[in-house]
């Protein structure tokens, strides 16, 4: 396997914890507003550098993948880092929604 092949598995398997990771957030995030409604001290973004060691901005970006990607599992295909994947989450959103048959292949795609 060449470096660039390297590369690009290890990106496909970043972008694949991540949304993973984004949607045990999301769980985290709800349960901490919902469920501990009125019983929590703590706000979401010290919960979250307390229990998980990272801060609400990257919370929120792995949020956000999760709930853009997360669906449509041909995306934990892509050789992409995670910040590119970011960076055009607008757009493939976008794409998803106007394109039936291409949020279809990407939500079919293994």
């Amino acid at each position: 396997m060449s470096g660039y092949e390297g590369l690009k598995k290890s990106n496909c398997a970043a972008l694949a914890v991540s949304i993973d990771y984004g949607d045990w957030l999301n769980v985290a995030y709800e349960l901490h507003y919902n469920t501990q409604a009125g019983l929590r001290t703590d706000s979401w973004k010290e919960w979250l550098k307390t229990n998980v060691g990272i801060g609400d901005s990257y919370a929120r970006k792995l949020r956000t993948i999760s709930d853009v990607f997360g669906k449509s599992p041909g995306f934990r295909k892509l050789g992409l880092s995670v910040s590119e994947v970011y960076g055009n989450t607008r757009a493939i959103k976008s794409l998803l929604t106007i394109d039936a048959g291409a949020a279809a292949y990407w939500r079919t795609a293994r």
